[in-house]
């Protein structure tokens, strides 16, 4: 397996590398994450993740979402990151809060609602979309490689169910805990 530093055989830097460098242009100061800190714990959590050979329309829908999140929650702010997906031919979208909004019930009940809410709402707008699995981590959960799965074709439903009306937030969110799994990186 390659590290970060290496280079190809005509001096390129590797795919992992060139991650690297992407996950480190998208958690900016403008993104929210000016710690270093919690940009070392990103990148940690990145590099253990599968690179993704992602298209433009991964990265629209990254934008997109972590914009709306940050919209609807203002006390902390998002970073998306595309990786690959667990299912060939698709991405998954990692999810970071610059917040430790894990460690606290309320804060992690509205980071997922308005996360999947988010997500959710996006693909429902845009077909097309090849995203199998939603991410979702804070900068504390990062830093032990912790992340929390759930299938994207849920939060496109459950945001479909709560814009109709048949679907309560609460619902929603007994539903989100039942779903999730969480995943650690092997030792």
């Amino acid at each position: 397996m390659e590290t970060p530093n290496e280079v190809n055989r005509h001096g390129h830097a590797t795919k992992r590398r060139r991650f690297a460098a992407y996950v480190a242009r998208r958690s900016s100061p403008t993104l929210g994450i000016t710690n270093m800190h919690h940009r070392i714990a990103v990148l940690l959590l990145a590099s253990t993740l599968p690179i993704a050979a992602h298209s433009a329309d991964v990265d629209r829908f990254c934008i997109r979402t972590a914009q709306s999140i940050d919209t609807l929650a203002s006390t902390f702010r998002t970073t998306c990151l595309p990786t690959s997906g667990q299912r060939p031919g698709f991405n998954s979208a990692l999810f970071i809060a610059n917040a430790p909004i894990f460690s606290a019930e309320k804060s992690k009940k509205a980071f997922l609602i308005v996360a999947c809410i988010a997500a959710g709402g996006e693909m429902n707008k845009t077909a097309g979309y090849k995203i199998s699995e939603l991410w979702f981590t804070d900068v504390e959960n990062a830093k032990r490689e912790v992340a929390f799965s759930i299938p994207a074709t849920d939060c496109k439903t459950m945001q479909s169910q709560v814009h109709a009306g048949n679907l309560s937030l609460e619902d929603m969110y007994g539903r989100l805990n039942t779903k999730l799994t969480q995943r650690t990186k092997a030792k």
